[in-house]
């Protein structure tokens, strides 16, 4: 499990919910207008924020409260129990820098002075639990409920969270993929050093004849100096873009083809549940021995798709859940979020995922009285969708 609680307050078409239970499987299903689309836009801009992009502020429900907040609660039993094993603590700089950040001693004692601003479990370094709160304030400034950037920075690392809007997807051009899986996989880039790397690749790629000479390493050089002439600087890679580079490597290439077809002759339809299967599969396959535990939030994944199509798309999922269940025992999936006008898609996960699945319907209710105009707030219900009866 990865997020366990959303609260929002004051924020969009939200005066106040909370969300206290996430399923593998989560529906999002309502009217348009009805707030499914704000939803999204606050944890967007939560991670956003996170991820330090400059975005514009959402505005607030009511004005006359000064300010409003998105707090998403993260289950750490996980991180916790891999971390603070004696075998991790100190075998990885990763796992030390986490485990200083959330559980050390010195850490607790910490939290403890902010009980108003944490959630915190009275037993000594034992953190559950981990609250963030984003403020977003009348003036648009906002601010994070820990002065930590260890904090934020782990939060972000931990607990990626991704969104697939079938409206704006670029059906042919598939790079977003490539980033998903730079985010949930960890190895250890930084120690591979442009000189280990160049000296690596040396070994292979020299050639040394009476005819011909050529080294790597003296080719990289002599590009590093003609760069430098003309006054030139090369941008460094990030932790993503060395490793994404390094993955299509270890591939047969960087571009899909669907059958053999490029992807920019097939159809928009096909394109789409091709994306989608393609993005889950990838995501569950490769979080499962991760520590790392993703959130997926897809918007209407029904559009351009034949109904039948729909259904397939949510079978082929559970396919992966039974096979992956039946090659391991560990249960840790990272939590999926549909918000779907299909009655299809909704059937299919009902019936299939049983206790794994809930049904969140948002509602209009009430009114707000603002200066500018009059905001309808939403309401979620937690519907019922798990029957004893088969049928």
């Amino acid at each position: 499990m990865s997020i366990s609680r959303i609260k929002i307050t004051n924020l969009l078409s939200f005066d106040f919910i909370e969300i206290k239970d996430f399923k593998d499987i989560n529906c999002i299903v309502g009217m348009n207008n009805a707030g499914k689309s704000n939803f999204l836009k606050l944890i967007l801009f939560f991670y956003d924020k996170l991820n330090k992009k400059r975005v514009l502020s959402p505005r607030l429900n009511n004005n006359y409260t000064p300010h409003g907040t998105i707090s998403i609660t993260y289950d750490m039993q996980e991180i916790q129990h891999i971390v603070t094993k004696k075998k991790n603590i100190g075998k990885s700089d990763i796992f030390s820098a986490i485990f200083n950040t959330f559980f050390s001693d010195k850490t607790f004692k910490t939290f403890i002075g902010n009980l108003g601003k944490h959630n915190i479990i009275s037993s000594t370094n034992d953190l559950k639990e981990y609250t963030l709160t984003l403020t977003i304030f009348k003036n648009e400034s906002i601010e994070w409920s820990t002065e930590n950037k260890e904090v934020l920075k782990f939060i972000n690392y931990l607990y990626p969270f991704f969104y697939i809007n079938t409206r704006d997807i670029d059906l042919h051009n598939w790079d977003y993929i490539w980033e998903m899986v730079s985010k949930i996989k960890t190895y250890k880039i930084k120690e591979i050093t442009q000189e280990k790397f160049t000296n690596f690749i040396d070994k292979e790629l020299s050639i040394s004849t009476k005819r011909n000479h050529t080294k790597f390493t003296e080719d990289i050089t002599k590009i590093n100096n003609i760069i430098k002439k003309y006054n030139l600087d090369l941008s460094s890679f990030s932790y993503n873009e060395k490793l994404i580079n390094y993955i299509k490597s270890g591939l047969e290439g960087h571009n899909f083809n669907f059958h053999g077809e490029e992807i920019d002759i097939q159809s928009d339809g096909t394109n789409s549940s091709n994306y989608i299967q393609i993005f889950i599969s990838l995501l569950i396959t490769l979080s499962r021995r991760e520590y790392i535990i993703p959130a997926l939030y897809i918007d209407e994944p029904e559009i351009g798709l034949h109904p039948k199509k729909s259904e397939e798309l949510i079978y082929n999922i559970y396919d992966l859940y039974k096979d992956l269940n039946e090659r391991t025992t560990k249960k840790q999936y990272p939590h999926i979020l549909f918000s779907t006008h299909s009655p299809n898609i909704l059937k299919v996960i009902i019936k299939l995922f049983e206790d794994k699945q809930q049904v969140l319907h948002f509602s209009k209710i009430g009114i707000t009285k603002s200066p500018n105009n009059d905001i309808h707030n939403t309401k979620i219900s937690k519907l019922k969708s798990t029957y004893e009866d088969s049928r």
